[in-house]
């Protein structure tokens, strides 16, 4: 028997996954509703940032877009902010973030460390629109999310942030597997198909490990 911290999945964690999602006159695209292109979605750091980033890894030559449909619940100006951050000197990571093919500002200058940059305002038509992740160098461009405020709109506060409340529940089962890398859930799958009841305990809303 064993107590655990379990994770609770909510559906609107579900519906932030597949697209940009409107809160009044806020729409927020998370990281992972991005068809990648050649950018790779990267969950290590979820337990410490509350969300996944996408990485542009293009060994100096940078990777096709990332781009993501979005609703906008009325046409106007609105304020972008994108979740980034200047990881080494020179910021070798820069990119911009293009709304129907147009954007100007290069994000991943600015502070070491994991910002809402703020990108200026953009003129948008009500309905659907493409967000897209422009990749300027190859260097590790990391965005770890886009939302769109208000004109004069603050910058997001807890916006995108994933972690999951953790509540008290007990089980009984034959095997607990702690870990939820490959290896822990290779033993997980192992276990259940030879008919073993199996927990898997892992610090992170997705499975996988670094991998």
């Amino acid at each position: 028997q064993v107590n655990m911290k379990t994770e609770k999945w909510f559906v609107s964690l579900i519906a932030l996954a597949l697209a940009g999602v409107a809160f009044g006159a806020r729409v927020e695209v998370p990281a992972n509703a991005f068809r990648e292109g050649g950018w790779k979605l990267d969950v290590q750091f979820m337990d410490e940032m509350g969300s996944p980033y996408l990485l542009a890894h293009g060994m100096g030559l940078p990777v096709p877009d990332a781009t993501a449909e979005v609703t906008f619940p009325k046409a106007g100006r609105y304020r972008l902010w994108v979740r980034t951050k200047n990881w080494a000197d020179g910021a070798p990571g820069r990119f911009k973030v293009l709304v129907n093919g147009v954007g100007e500002h290069v994000f991943g200058a600015g502070k070491r460390a994991w910002v809402w940059e703020d990108g200026g305002t953009v003129e948008v038509a009500s309905g659907h629109a493409t967000v897209a992740l422009r990749d300027l160098t190859g260097f590790d461009g990391r965005c770890a999310g886009v939302v769109f405020t208000d004109e004069n709109g603050a910058a997001p506060v807890g916006a995108l942030d994933v972690r999951t409340r953790p509540v008290d529940e007990t089980v009984t089962v034959d095997l607990v597997v702690v870990g939820g890398g490959p290896a822990g859930c290779a033993a997980a799958l192992a276990a259940a198909r030879r008919g073993l009841s199996v927990a898997i305990v892992q610090d992170r809303p997705v499975l996988g490990g670094n991998g």
